[in-house]
């Protein structure tokens, strides 16, 4: 069993993003409100207010001056949540795919405000509810009339996939194969779709990996049912923006979840485990005392030709068995 254990991921120290060269919504929009905001006209704040993308703009200390409806659908944060508050300011917090911070380094928010120049990146936000979300940000500078900077402006687009296996799910067997708390597939679907994932694989012979994710010192919060279906949500939505729409999440147990991501040869499949880790370890749910955190260990499987359903799901109850309290906030692989 190899182990990699917590690396607690810090601040990054440079702009991260770039300007894109191809046209996007988001920076479509972004072009959009920078020329038409200076004009103050109603008809440019209907159109901002009601765009898919959120939208919010910041004056030059990066307080938040205007927050509109997509970013409010989002983020789950209401505009009067947020308003004259820094956007670093414990709000969205922005972590790049490393689990970086950027929000108290040099953001790219921060650096076109300073720069001028337009940038564009994907990273993962913190959603009020406590769970990562994956979103492409872009971001302009805002100038008044005379050409002084006054702010900057970030519209951000949400990349979430529904895995193609949950999303055909028909609407009346919706109860019987998904998971009501989490939104994750239940253990029956999940078996059946990790079977036919596993001989899809074994005939096609194509990659296929399968994560094993379970929530550490869950039998702790089992005290307080309330406490446990938060994080079991948190963790649930967590995962789920880090799945393409070729990946599949179950809830594989009280404490446990299934993702199986096909494609991926084994470096790979070990590195986007230790990134779910880190988004999992960079969420927290925000309650009056303070904050809910959690951690989770992975075991990961590269799928084999012999491998049955039974087979990996002992390998993983035994390897996280074995390392027992000792196992937190980790990756292990299965041999």
């Amino acid at each position: 069993m190899n182990s990699t254990t917590s690396v607690d991921n810090g601040t990054a120290t440079e702009p991260i993003g770039e300007a894109a060269d191809t046209p996007i919504s988001t920076e479509e929009s972004v072009a959009m409100v920078s020329a038409m905001l200076p004009a103050d006209d109603m008809v440019a704040r209907t159109l901002v207010e009601n765009l898919h993308e959120g939208v919010y703009f910041v004056d030059t200390e990066r307080r938040i001056q205007y927050w509109n409806k997509g970013a409010e659908r989002i983020s789950g944060y209401k505009s009067d949540e947020v308003a004259g508050k820094c956007c670093g300011d414990d709000i969205l917090c922005h972590i790049d795919k490393e689990g970086y911070s950027l929000c108290h380094g040099m953001c790219p928010l921060a650096a076109t405000i300073k720069d001028g120049m337009p940038r564009s990146a994907d990273v993962f936000l913190h959603h009020k509810d406590g769970h990562r979300v994956p979103v492409r940000v872009s971001v302009a500078q805002l100038c008044d009339g005379e050409g002084k900077v006054i702010g900057g402006l970030e519209a951000f687009e949400d990349l979430s996939a529904t895995p193609a296996a949950l999303e055909a799910v028909p609407e009346d067997q919706r109860d019987a194969l998904i998971c009501p708390l989490t939104g994750a597939a239940n253990r029956k679907y999940s078996e059946t779709v990790l079977l036919q994932k596993m001989e899809d694989s074994a005939r096609n012979e194509t990659c296929l990996g399968v994560l094993f994710v379970e929530v550490d010192g869950f039998e702790a919060l089992q005290g307080s049912r309330k406490v446990a279906d938060i994080i079991l949500k948190m963790v649930g939505k967590t995962l789920a923006g880090s799945m393409r729409s070729c990946d599949f999440l179950g809830r594989w147990s009280d404490s446990g979840f299934l993702a199986i991501l096909p494609g991926l040869e084994s470096a790979l499949l070990n590195n986007s485990a230790d990134q779910i880790r880190v988004r999992v370890q960079k969420s927290a749910h925000s309650i009056t005392k303070g904050k809910i955190g959690v951690t989770v260990s992975i075991a990961v499987r590269m799928c084999r030709p012999t491998d049955t359903v039974t087979v990996i799901d002992d390998l993983a109850t035994e390897s996280m068995a074995k390392a027992g309290k000792d196992r937190r906030n980790c990756v292990m692989t299965l041999g």
